[in-house]
């Protein structure tokens, strides 16, 4: 194990001999392919108070983003609702030309319309790539950045391209799990989000239905709000907010080019995300 891992381990205030357990479980995917982070956001004698965010691998550093960044955008669009720009009420006209693949609205006939609510439901749940990309064209890509960058304070996110688009000719969206981790926490926390559109986000979120990575492998005692983002040419990621009694957590592994099969990288995903856990119950005495 490496010294930085160690420390990260003890910066969360985790068993040393668990938090071996959940590095070794990283120890098929090739160095260089992943970047992890986690950060406690609540714990036994906290008093409220959040523990430092910890990155493991390349956590730090920027991968493609796949879907997990249209938590961003969600965040935005209600960040909106919150200030009366929108209403969730609101409806938007969907024409056939606006389809893209992945999801489930390829499968409707059109036109027809669908409110916001509806739209942001499927950009999260199932992960649909036409409800991201109306909701992202009618925040403006532009907004959306600064939201990421001047609400949430992250570095390393942005949208160049709408979803199903060609990253040669716009460009490729970014994050790193040490931006999902803090972003998460932000939008947990009561500020950016408040009230009635903090409840909407968490309440989508726990709907979410991929949970083969993260959520996989955990008690389910363990309640989870996470988003999967997933390129055929080897991006695997999960990013999510996870909690059990005292204890809340973020945590975001974000991988890329992976030497290993999809199934194999989400196995590895999941017995981290397991070994995180009894880490961390072990330690706060969960």
């Amino acid at each position: 194990m490496k010294k930085q891992d160690l420390e990260a381990g003890r910066a969360l205030g985790a068993d040393e001999e668990t938090w071996r357990e959940a590095v070794s479980a990283l120890s098929r995917l090739p160095e260089g392919g992943w970047g992890a982070a986690v950060k406690l956001l609540k714990y036994p004698g906290s008093g409220g108070t959040e523990l430092p965010l910890v990155c493991l691998g390349r956590g730090r550093e920027k991968f493609r983003a796949a879907s997990v960044i249209k938590v961003g955008i969600a965040a935005a669009l209600l960040a909106g609702v919150h200030d009366r720009q929108y209403s969730l009420e609101d409806t938007l006209n969907i024409e056939s030309s606006q389809v893209v693949e992945g999801g489930v609205l390829s499968e409707f006939s059109f036109p027809r319309r669908f409110s916001l609510s509806e739209l942001l439901r499927l950009m999260i749940v199932v992960s649909d790539n036409t409800a991201a990309n109306l909701l992202l064209d009618l925040l403006g890509r532009e907004r959306v950045n600064a939201f990421l960058k001047e609400r949430l304070g992250l570095r390393h996110s942005v949208i160049n391209r709408f979803f199903m688009h060609s990253p040669e000719l716009e460009g490729e969206n970014y994050t790193s799990a040490e931006d999902c981790a803090e972003m998460l926490s932000e939008l947990w926390q009561e500020g950016v989000l408040s009230g009635s559109c903090r409840a909407e986000l968490w309440s989508v979120m726990s709907r979410q239905m991929f949970i083969e990575k993260l959520p996989n492998e955990l008690p389910v005692s363990v309640k989870h709000y996470n988003k999967t983002g997933e390129l055929d040419d080897g991006v695997r990621s999960d990013i999510g907010v996870f909690q059990c009694g005292p204890l809340t957590w973020s945590a975001a592994f974000l991988t890329d080019q992976q030497a290993v099969s999809a199934a194999e990288t989400d196995r590895i995903i999941s017995k981290f995300s397991a070994a995180l856990f009894k880490a961390l119950a072990k330690s706060y005495n969960i």
